[in-house]
């Protein structure tokens, strides 16, 4: 004869609770509600039917956002991996920094930040790539950019190239001179370029005896009377201990300046 059911659990319950067993007999439950979950937070109605995206967008457009990313999300309003979707918006160019949020009951909020671009940044062996303001590289089609400075040198110099193109705008903007290239050598010898094409070594040195020597020049190339005053030229070396030399576009020769 088979036991009654109430009396047969009570003496496996009390037989599992002597044992600490009582967990085998929870298991089965615990999966249940776990699967159970599982098969709601996926049921269909909880698809994300609208993002909206945040931010003040120049170069790339929420065209392009939602078909490199939003097209195939992968998951839910419950499901969807938040860090993932922000990895994947900040490998779309031109975006520095994406922050995403779900907003009940099927909506994704996403804000983008655009790299700003400040210049263009060349490195030996390198392709071309962009700086932005806040001194970080970024890639991007440089076709859709125009008139940034350049900045040269090893991506370990970065930080002085960019903090010598700032001294070098304050420093020569009251000389109406405007600086379009600014490089550093491996050996940490600066050339900058100016807006009309004309060339300047300035040398090695401090950033402080490399600007006081352009600052002396800049007087002096200026200075009314001077036998170079109103001459075109087109490249100048201020490596020299005493003066520097100058290369006027009307004659071959360099002209030894005092």
């Amino acid at each position: 004869m088979v036991a009654p059911l109430g009396p047969l659990w009570r003496r496996v319950r009390q037989w599992s609770q002597r044992r600490g067993g009582w967990w085998l007999l929870s298991l089965p439950l615990a999966i249940l509600v776990v699967y159970g979950v599982y098969r709601f937070i996926h049921l269909p109605v909880f698809a994300i039917e609208q993002v909206l995206v945040e931010g003040e967008l120049k170069r790339c457009s929420v065209e392009d956002l939602r078909a490199g990313v939003f097209a195939n999300l992968p998951g839910n309003f419950f499901t969807l991996d938040l860090a993932e979707t922000r990895e994947a918006l900040e490998k779309v160019a031109w975006v520095r920094q994406a922050r995403v949020r779900r907003v009940w009951p099927d909506r994704l909020v996403v804000h983008i930040e655009e790299h700003q671009p400040v210049a263009i940044w060349r490195e030996q062996g390198v392709t071309d790539r962009l700086v932005n303001r806040f001194g970080e590289i970024f890639e991007a089609n440089l076709g859709d950019v125009d008139n940034l400075p350049e900045l040269e040198g090893l991506r370990s110099q970065l930080g002085q190239v960019i903090d010598m193109h700032g001294k070098l705008l304050t420093l020569l903007r009251p000389f109406g001179m405007e600086v379009v290239r600014v490089s550093l050598s491996p050996r940490g010898s600066w050339e900058i370029e100016l807006k009309r094409g004309e060339v300047i070594e300035l040398g090695r040195g401090s950033a402080e005896d490399v600007l006081a020597r352009l600052e002396r020049f800049a007087h002096a190339i200026q200075r009314p009377g001077a036998q170079w005053a109103g001459r075109n030229w087109d490249r100048a070396d201020l490596r020299h201990m005493d003066g520097f030399a100058l290369h006027l576009k009307a004659t071959a020769p360099s002209q030894a300046a005092q």
